[in-house]
């Protein structure tokens, strides 16, 4: 397939364009300045002017690092450096994202983010990894366009190298089905037995050097690598990356809001609020307190109260509120701090307050935005956030106590008030507690926590039927035909629906089509019974509704809803409104996602899926948990 560019005769900056895939190119010539190519068949034929237009170009050897590496690099802003460099095709490598490509489910977890954020095509290499031989021909028919392998460590956890014997395992597996295996054919015998490589030109030193992928830039001249070439210029820190880690080809900085916002002058208080568009908060707020999040402990809230930080609503103004103790504000604010003489004024360097938070449902966090939403004078002038993962029950003072280690997440940062202040993180590992820190004082309104949902196997092997879709056991709503009046992933929050913007509600159709949610559950497993709850919804519910189940382990694509491998687990079924619907699902296969369909419109409050993991599954769901929790499970369970 054929894509195209497009630049302006003089720009030194050229700019992509959309245009429909060319099957083939087709001879053009100019002899009177313009095109007197034959139009293909079917193609949108558009004028360009005094454009030129010229082939598209594909990167085959991309690593976009996301999900779990956004960090460094993520499909947005890979795909944006790539348009505006004539890339209108990425093939990105199985590493360093996580999950690596070495499974469907990892495949459609990328393919899923790919879809909200690229802005030119994308292509996947898939991994061979010890013990994925299974896996390699369902990603193949899957649609990955080859595979990749290393024979030493390559430098992230999640893609081990492959043993002697492994490989010819894969080999064999990927020559069975016609596909193409490209290896780093690295003998660890010469490696080891190498001399240390010595000179100006090397950064690192020793047998090590040679096996960090960074190598080759660490051994580039000081002023030509790429890290420092594409980040100083921007203000950001231009640190070598830590040996051992991959190097970020390009990192697309969030934007920052610094300083104070306007007073108030009237009219709509959010006219003047900063946002921006940020890559992780599609994901659920783990600190959600319909989750059961809660503010455990704060060292002060003079002005306003600690628990307004979590309230799932966006935070309200009212201009005229006052009460005995000043400007009531929808946030949690501290007294404004002062320095200990007459001649020090002013807070000390690491006076700051805080805040405990305890996440609803422990994970790990991908991206914190602390609002400052109306605080326009009195935000803190920085904030910090710290996480630790201890489990149970624990009370504050246990929280505080010297041995527990908290890990920083976000460093002292400075922030702007009447803002949504978003910040990313890196660091994937599951936690279960967070501590907000604003130097010296001030107020935030609200605190969301982005991440993935990483329940405890333990307890859902002792429940054996649980909702396998739900948001607190690891489910997820991962598309839906239309969300106008609320989000899909308000049908698998905890607990009934008690309003109609509680749940999901589609727009009225005045077409012949219907509305649809596709969920992720929390592993593969063997459905038993669905909760169809439409209460709240009066004269709004749907009609009829269908539910449909694939297992996407065997390679089919649950973003294809025309895919055959989708199974009918209840057929169309006549709904009333504001009930709870229970229908036991007999004989229902193993599924990774399920589908309900509506017919033709209007609202599900709630959606229950009781089932039981299956021994794949159960594997899968603890070989994740061991991941993110700092210590790695048998092989055999990977």
């Amino acid at each position: 397939m054929w894509s195209w560019c497009c630049a302006r005769p003089g720009w030194s900056r050229r700019t992509a364009c959309a245009r429909p895939p060319y099957p083939s190119p087709t001879a053009a010539s100019w002899p009177s300045g313009r095109c007197d190519a034959p139009d293909p068949d079917g193609a949108r034929v558009e004028d360009l002017g005094d454009d030129v237009l010229f082939p598209g170009l594909v990167d085959t050897h991309v690593h976009v690092n996301g999900p779990g590496r956004t960090a460094w690099e993520g499909f947005g802003s890979a795909t944006r450096a790539a348009a505006a460099g004539g890339v209108t095709t990425l093939i990105d490598m199985p590493l360093n994202s996580i999950p690596p490509t070495t499974s469907v489910q990892a495949l459609e977890v990328k393919r899923a983010v790919a879809r909200r954020s690229a802005h030119v095509g994308i292509g996947f290499w898939g991994g061979a990894v010890p013990g994925n031989a299974p896996d390699l021909e369902p990603l193949h028919h899957a649609g990955v366009l080859a595979f990749k392998a290393f024979l030493l460590p390559s430098g992230v956890d999640e893609l081990p190298q492959l043993a002697p014997d492994q490989l010819e395992t894969a080999l064999r597996e990927i020559a069975g089905f016609g596909g193409l295996l490209i290896v780093h054919a690295e003998d660890p015998h010469l490696i080891d037995g190498a001399p240390p490589p010595t000179g100006p030109r090397y950064r690192l030193r020793g047998q090590d050097a040679v096996r960090r992928r960074t190598v080759h830039l660490a051994a580039r001249p000081e002023d030509r690598r790429p890290w420092r070439d594409r980040r100083a210029w921007r203000g950001e820190r231009t640190d070598r990356p830590t040996p051992g880690k991959a190097a970020p080809h390009m990192t697309a900085p969030i934007p920052r809001f610094t300083g104070d916002a306007a007073p108030y002058g009237g009219g709509d208080p959010y006219a003047d609020y900063r946002t921006a568009d940020l890559p992780f908060t599609h994901l659920v707020d783990l600190a959600d307190r319909r989750l059961g999040g809660s503010v455990i402990a704060a060292n002060d809230e003079f002005f306003a109260e600690r628990e307004n930080l979590l309230r799932p609503e966006a935070p309200h103004f009212d201009p005229g509120a006052f009460g005995h103790k000043g400007k009531v504000m929808d946030g949690w604010e501290t007294r404004r701090r002062r320095g200990a003489r007459a001649d020090a004024p002013h807070p000390a360097e690491d006076d700051h307050d805080w805040a405990l938070i305890r996440l609803g449902a422990p994970g790990a966090v991908h991206g914190i935005v602390v609002d400052t939403a109306h605080f326009r004078g009195n935000y803190p002038q920085a904030v910090s956030v710290e996480a630790t993962a201890v489990e149970g029950t624990p009370s504050p003072e246990e929280l505080l106590a010297d041995d527990v280690v908290w890990t920083e997440l976000v460093p002292r940062t400075r922030i702007g008030g009447h803002a949504a202040n978003g910040f990313p993180v890196s660091i994937r590992r599951r936690f279960t507690h967070l501590r907000l820190k604003q130097h010296p004082d001030g107020g935030v309104a609200r605190l969301r926590v982005h991440g993935e949902v990483a329940p405890d196997p333990a307890w859902l092997a002792v429940l054996g039927t649980f909702d396998v879709v739900a948001l607190e056991h690891g489910g997820a709503a991962e598309d839906a035909s239309d969300r106008f009046y609320s989000p899909p992933a308000n049908s698998i929050q905890p607990g009934r629906s008690h309003r109609m913007d509680e749940g999901w509600e589609t727009r009225r159709r005045r077409d012949t089509g219907h509305d649809w949610v596709r969920y992720r559950l929390t592993a593969q497993a063997a459905p038993r019974a669905v909760e169809i709850d439409t209460g709240s919804y009066k004269g709004n519910a749907p009609g009829w509704a269908a539910l449909y189940g694939l297992d996407a382990t065997s390679g089919a694509d649950p973003a294809d809803h025309t895919s055959p491998a989708w199974t009918e687990l209840l057929p169309r079924t006549r709904l009333q409104p504001d009930t709870v619907h229970r229908f036991v699902l007999d004989g229902a296969p193993p599924v990774t996602h399920v589908r309900i369909d509506i017919y033709p419109d209007g609202g599900v409050a709630r959606l229950r899926l009781h089932g039981t993991l299956t021994e794949h599954g159960a594997q899968r769901l603890a070989a994740r948990h061991a991941e993110l929790s700092g210590w790695l499970p048998p092989r055999s369970a990977r």
